[in-house]
């Protein structure tokens, strides 16, 4: 049998690296992180978005947060 999943949309994974996300956001992906995934599309719009933004402390930490 096959177990559903939840995919993740960009705007899901971006609102839980805010400096101050949606507690109801992040309450809810917690709950279903192990049945969860994101698309190769997202994966690709997160990168690209972090390679856009100006050097900076920020870019490393959503860098980091991104890739681990």
């Amino acid at each position: 049998m096959v177990r559903p999943y939840y995919l993740l949309d960009t705007n899901v994974i971006s609102e839980q690296l805010n400096r101050f996300p949606s507690v109801a956001v992040c309450s809810r992906v917690n709950r279903y992180k192990e049945v969860s995934a994101i698309s190769a599309i997202t994966w690709f719009e997160l990168l690209s978005g972090v390679q856009n933004m100006p050097e900076g402390n920020r870019k490393k930490y959503l860098f980091d947060a991104i890739v681990n």
